[in-house]
């Protein structure tokens, strides 16, 4: 979690979950000697909403509201508990996706933070991140409490191209680190799947159960010798009760896995190539993000292109 220096912690409406983000952000800051800058997004909703009434100057509306929140974010960064951490806030206008995700691209942020799944117009909001957002997102959720104590790194070693290599790498790395900072157990996990196995037993190929097993066989040695070199790559050992390579449907193996293991963070990829604008996030990792009630760091490869513009 070194690589962090330039954090943007996107502030909701407050609660118990905010109190628990807004320690780990602080936590955070420290370890990594970082810059944080708050923000709290003042939707084009809300503005087009003040400019339907009578009776006074729409945009008299809009300063009393964008001058009250960020009153809110003043009170919040006056707190002691941002003491010694470079910090800054601000209220930023427009469309709440597109305004974070411009943000990142014009200053330069290498994370984003923000709390919650639970309320369907967050939710909204996070998925969108997960998939235009160019640096990774964190979004922490406190239904497992304050502490981290099983961290789980999703990898796709179903196939050899380099920035799926450099990806994989980059999820281990971050599941690695953030299990030393919080005193956890790290664990990995992959999903095998036989392309067109039904394909294979149906009566035009009808290829046997031995056969289909050695072919099964052969794409879990491979899997288990991608990830041998992926550890050795990385300097990073891993216990072999901590490696799952399961056999089903991806968003499957991996919800079980964290039913299991009770799994506190989730660190997985959202996107599997690079430098491609629009190609956004793939239907497993949709499937995955969607579903899980755990925290989770989404990241992406180091060359993602994001749709949005400045």
């Amino acid at each position: 979690m070194k690589r962090f220096k330039n954090i943007l912690y996107v502030v909701g409406h407050g609660g118990a979950e905010e109190q628990l983000t807004a320690s780990r952000v602080q936590a955070l800051a420290r370890d990594n000697n970082a810059r944080v800058e708050i923000v709290h997004i003042l939707e084009k909703k809300i503005t087009d909403f003040f400019s339907g009434f009578g009776g006074r100057n729409s945009q008299d509306y809009s300063k009393i509201a964008r001058e009250q929140l960020q009153e809110n974010l003043d009170v919040m960064q006056r707190s002691s508990s941002w003491i010694g951490i470079a910090v800054s806030s601000r209220v930023v206008e427009g469309r709440d996706f597109i305004a974070i995700i411009q943000k990142v691209l014009k200053d330069k942020h290498d994370l984003v933070i923000l709390a919650g799944l639970d309320n369907p117009d967050r939710k909204q909001l996070v998925m969108r991140l997960f998939r235009k957002c160019p640096c990774p997102v964190w979004v922490i959720r406190s239904s497992r409490g304050n502490d981290f104590k099983y961290v789980l790194a999703a990898l796709d070693l179903s196939n050899d191209r380099e920035e799926n290599r450099l990806l994989n790498r980059k999820i281990i790395e971050l599941a690695d680190s953030m299990a030393i900072r919080e005193g956890a157990e790290a664990h990995y996990v992959h999903a095998l799947s036989l392309e067109f196995e039904g394909m294979m037993r149906g009566p035009r190929f009808n290829i046997g159960d031995d056969e289909i097993r050695a072919m099964k066989q052969d794409m879990h040695d491979a899997s288990e010798q991608t990830l041998k070199k992926l550890f050795a790559e990385t300097g990073i050992s891993a216990d072999p009760g901590r490696i799952h390579l399961k056999e089903g449907e991806t968003s499957e193996v991996i919800q079980k896995t964290i039913a299991n293991l009770t799994i506190d963070i989730l660190v997985m990829g959202t996107v599997a190539r690079s430098g491609v604008p629009g190609l956004l996030i793939g239907n497993k990792a949709e499937k995955v993000l969607s579903r899980v009630a755990c925290t989770v760091l989404a990241v992406k490869p180091d060359g993602f292109v994001s749709p949005v513009k400045i």
